[in-house]
């Protein structure tokens, strides 16, 4: 029998009735090592937001969340405050729906917030297939658009 994180135990009612009892679900998220995660996840968090003030990195609103540029599975990034960003519940939201316009929206601001462009450069420097498609589809525009604003105009 596979492990897995959740068993189920079902025993079953007597054959006239047919029917299975309430089936019991059973945790396994106590496993050693699972509180020193969620310790340093609310560690990750708090750092994230207190370089931005609680504020959210993209509206004025208050950051509620912070969210993970790079996945959360890629454990050598997970912790790293390089990777996350203060957000609000919408631009939350917006971030694990609509990926490409997320990007999009962190983009123009780290054209003008440098705690953002950092974050930015972090994510766009990370190996290809860590990033996630709008990461992919948007780093050639921001490298152009990057460029574009750190050359001096010539009058």
């Amino acid at each position: 029998m596979k492990r897995t994180e959740i068993k189920r135990h079902a025993p079953l009612r007597p054959k006239r009735w047919g029917i299975p009892r309430k089936t019991r679900l059973r945790s396994v998220s106590n496993r050693p090592g699972r509180q020193d995660e969620r310790t340093a996840d609310r560690q990750w968090q708090q750092d994230v937001g207190a370089e931005f003030a609680g504020k959210c990195a993209l509206c004025p609103a208050s950051a509620s969340e912070s969210h993970h540029l790079i996945k959360r599975r890629h454990k050598q990034h997970r912790h790293e405050h390089l990777n996350g960003l203060p957000v609000c519940r919408p631009h939350h939201d917006l971030a694990e729906t609509d990926d490409v316009a997320f990007v999009l929206k962190v983009l123009v601001v780290a054209c003008l917030d440098k705690r953002v462009r950092a974050r930015v450069d972090y994510v766009v420097n990370a190996p290809y297939r860590m990033l996630t498609n709008g990461w992919k589809q948007c780093a050639d525009f921001y490298h152009e658009a990057l460029g574009a604003i750190e050359q001096p105009k010539n009058p």
